[in-house]
């Protein structure tokens, strides 16, 4: 397991044990994060190295690849909460979701 899928689990199990989250919404937000991580590796980006730059870019690819807009709102919101996480537990410090354009609009 490469470190961003390492720290979408560690993400993931901080949910489960301290907010309680459901089976079925955890199963849909690993379903989110294996996409973006695909996407990265792509890139061969670390979490950590992440910018507004390449969030746009992804949130654009699933656009282009024809992804219904709330499933892209879905997804941008799932990586935006993990970024923050990661910031706030300083586990990566560069706080690219205030530069991330999280109110870039997709589409027309």
């Amino acid at each position: 397991m490469n470190r961003n899928r390492r720290l979408g689990a560690l993400w993931l199990g901080v949910l489960i044990s301290e907010r309680g989250a459901a089976d079925g919404t955890i199963e849909a937000y690993e379903d989110d994060l294996d996409c973006y991580f695909r996407f990265l590796a792509g890139r061969a980006k670390d979490l950590a190295e992440v910018s507004s730059v390449d969030i746009a870019d992804y949130l654009a690819y699933l656009d282009g690849r024809g992804y219904a807009r709330t499933t892209i709102e879905g997804r941008r919101a799932v990586i935006r909460a993990l970024h923050r996480f990661l910031h706030a537990e300083r586990i990566t410090f560069r706080d690219c979701q205030t530069r991330a354009g999280w109110v870039i609009g997709i589409g027309p």
